[in-house]
């Protein structure tokens, strides 16, 4: 074969090789093969090997929904096969990304695609709006005031809270009525105000530390309280609940009425309380519309030392007589160790009227009852009285012997 034939055997082969690519088939030329050339000559036999090879591709179709964009930016792209293309998604002002659908799914992102074949993916996005709570003076909502962003379509509870005086009045903005708690669509940016009104304020109350005390009854150790009640709408009391404790902490009152239904503002006391001890006592009241008031402040008292002595006198002769002498003698009972140390006698219609002996001795002139009053004194200072009615009668006849002629 001359040299120009083999030139035209090589034009052959290269313009083979184009069409090749161009219709994208994989040929493989090998072992001994007759080409022909463009001249319709025949060129020698040659030992040779041609190989093609290709790459798969594929497409992209990327999309945004409205309220975004993407990046890449929506469009369609041509990848190899086995690439791996980042995707990301960017929300508009007012707008959240929501999440992919197509051949992608999920809210990952930005989202990784591998191209194994032709795929679309959208990237969708939510509209979003502010709502913006308020409270006036005198409560407050649930969320708390301030500004929250929902998706569109959201909807959210909201309560108002009153605080201790006052009362709910209503919503105002962008919702009315006193309905509570209130459902917001929010569909819009939106404002609402919760307002409060005084409403049924609660209760004071003050204990009282001048305690009444009534001794010489067996009550030595418990004292009445006393308070003072006041309410801004003149609401009377309905209630009161009282604790009494030897701690001013109240950790464990020694008594606790619970809640008492009464108006009155006194209260006598029945704990069993020890002798020469402090005890701090607070008190919280309720008025007619079940208002309650918060704790008092403490107030105390201190029991005696001991019981006051009880008071109480004999006399001899038991039935005593006109112009008879009588002997009073004092029969108090005296405690924790004390003892009398003080006496103050009263005889009615006797002589002496009065007496300051421990036992004294009277004569009554004239018949009839006659009060006897005695007041003993221990060596502690406490006081105590007595009465008695004594019925004085006539005295036994004198006889004479009389000769009788």
């Amino acid at each position: 074969m001359n040299k120009q034939n083999q030139n035209k055997k090589t034009t052959w082969v290269i313009q083979l090789a184009v069409i090749i690519v161009l219709v994208g088939i994989l040929v493989i030329f090998n072992g001994n093969t007759k080409v022909k050339g463009t001249d319709g000559g025949c060129c020698a036999t040659s030992n040779y090997k041609v190989t093609l090879s290709f790459t798969s591709q594929y497409s992209l179709t990327i999309s945004a929904g409205t309220g975004g964009t993407t990046d890449p930016a929506a469009g369609i792209y041509t990848y190899n096969s086995g690439a791996s293309v980042s995707v990301k998604a960017t929300p508009n002002s007012g707008y959240e990304f929501s999440g992919w659908s197509g051949d992608a799914s999920g809210t990952t992102n930005p989202i990784t695609i591998t191209m194994d074949s032709d795929k679309s993916i959208i990237a969708n996005f939510i509209r979003q709006y502010k709502l913006t709570i308020s409270s006036g003076t005198g409560g407050t909502t649930d969320p708390a005031p301030g500004t929250y962003t929902y998706d569109s379509g959201a909807s959210v509870s909201v309560k108002a809270n009153p605080s201790s005086g006052y009362q709910f009045s209503g919503w105002s903005g962008d919702a009315s009525g006193t309905t509570n708690p209130i459902s917001i669509t929010v569909n819009a940016d939106k404002s609402i105000t919760a307002s409060f009104g005084l409403g049924n304020q609660a209760p004071t109350v003050s204990c009282n530390d001048a305690e009444q005390w009534i001794h010489c009854t067996g009550r030595d150790r418990n004292p009445t309280l006393l308070w003072t009640y006041s309410d801004p709408e003149s609401n009377p009391q309905s209630a009161y609940e009282i604790q009494v404790d030897d701690s001013s902490s109240f950790s464990s009152p020694e008594e606790d009425t619970g809640w008492v239904s009464s108006a009155g503002t006194e209260y006598a006391t029945r704990g069993n309380f020890s002798w020469d001890t402090s005890y701090y006592w607070h008190i919280k009241v309720k008025d007619s519309k079940d208002v309650e008031s918060s704790w008092s402040s403490s107030c105390s008292f201190k029991t005696p030392l001991h019981a006051y002595p009880s008071a109480d006198l004999s006399k001899s002769p038991s039935v005593p007589v006109a112009g008879e002498p009588v002997q009073f003698v004092d029969a108090s009972t005296y405690y924790g160790g004390s003892y009398g140390t003080a006496w103050s006698w009263s005889f009615q219609g006797g002589t002496p009227a009065t007496s300051t002996q421990v036992n004294p001795k009277v004569t009554f002139s004239t018949l009839g009852t006659k009060t006897v009053g005695l007041t003993v004194t221990d060596s502690s200072g406490y006081s105590c009285s007595c009465s008695e009615s004594v019925g004085i009668g006539l005295p036994i006849p004198k006889w004479k012997e009389i000769i009788p002629w």
